[in-house]
Parts: C-alpha cells; structure tokens; sequence
C-alpha cells in the first residue's frame, strides 16, 4: 500500500470513527497524501539507525538488546515511552508469533528471531509499543470518551470484542498497529501485505455500517 492509499485509508478510518462519511475522508486522505509525498518521501526504518552496522547485526532480544536499540533507533524510545513503557519478557518460545502485547508486557518469541536482524526487531517493536499505546491511552469517537482506543474499538457501537468475522477489534488493532510501522518507515512485504489484509477486512466492516 503506498503513501497515498495510507493516507486514503486514514482520512477514511478517521471520518468513519468520528462519525462522518468513510469514502468522503479517504477522498480528502488520498488528496493530502498525495501532496505531503511530492513535498517529502517518508523516511525508511534503516534511515532511522545511527548506527546502520547495527540494523544488519542479528537481533539481540534481550533488554541489553532493546536498550541499545532505544538509543540508536530515532522514534523508538518514544514510541515506548508513549506506550507507557512496557515491560519485556521473553517465554514465548513455541508460539507461532513473534510477539504478543497486553497488560503493559511485550513478550517476544526469541527462537522466531534467531535468524532476524536488528533491522527486522526494531519493526516488529514499533508494532509492538503502538499495542501497548492502544491499551493505554484516552480516545474520543464519536463524542464519547474512552479510556483507550481498545476500549473504544470493543464497544458493539464500533467493532464489537469478536476475534473476526461476528466482531473486529483485534482487527482493527492490528491495522492500526501496522499502520503504524508502515509510517516509521518498515515497508518490508510481510508489513504491506498484512496491512493490505486488514484494511480489506475493516472495509467491508466500514461498508456495512
């Protein structure tokens, strides 16, 4: 998905939370993508490295690890703050994801990344710390006011608490989350394809409503 359909998508996602037309904002969203792109490319995750040996080095999961990545990723340390700094546990050996997030814990897959790279870990963390965010922080749709975008999007006004299909929280979470990792400059194929997905998913919710 490029910079122009993100920002389609997004005008559309922001008017359809606050109760306006989805099609109306994915027009507008489109039309200021399109002039933020010929003023400026977005900046890809390796351009965030300042040390770029490292983006190549293999993933250090570790706190060790998360720690210099903190300090040598630009964005990365706010993300985290701005996710209420999570902690980070590191048992989720035998599951089939990289990473789960919830009750302010990123607990991270280590034998999935042994044969990643930093680069590959500082995109999967970005996904990571925007959960933690939605968990965390206050979020208005419609007029009303929710403690959290989670809170917000489980409500059966929105998405309803369905995994998919009946519901569509975890949906929508995981599009924004995405979303998200797109914008800090991750455009590896597994990112784009899954937004892709997810955004093909919520439409059809959007269309319906």
């Amino acid at each position: 998905m490029g910079t122009i359909a993100f920002g389609a998508l997004s005008g559309g996602v922001g008017a359809e939370l606050t109760g306006g037309n989805f099609w109306q904002g994915a027009v507008t969203g489109g039309l200021i993508a399109g002039l933020n792109e010929l003023m400026h490319k977005r900046r890809s995750l390796l351009s965030r490295f300042k040390n770029k040996n490292l983006a190549f080095q293999k993933a250090d999961v570790s706190d060790e690890g998360i720690a210099k990545l903190h300090q040598n990723v630009d964005g990365l340390a706010q993300g985290y703050e701005e996710g209420g700094s999570p902690s980070h546990t590191f048992d989720l050996e035998g599951n089939d994801y990289f990473a789960i997030t919830e009750n302010g814990n990123v607990n991270l897959n280590k034998g999935l990344f042994s044969n990643k790279t930093n680069l590959y870990f500082a995109g999967v963390l970005f996904h990571e710390y925007r959960h933690a965010f939605q968990y965390l922080a206050p979020y208005s749709v419609g007029g009303k006011r929710y403690s959290s975008r989670y809170e917000a999007w489980s409500n059966s006004a929105l998405y309803g608490p369905g995994y998919k299909g009946e519901g569509g929280v975890w949906n929508m979470m995981e599009l924004d989350a995405y979303s998200s990792q797109y914008r800090f400059g991750d455009n590896q194929s597994y990112v784009l394809e899954r937004m892709d997905s997810y955004y093909k998913i919520m439409l059809n919710k959007w269309i319906k409503r």
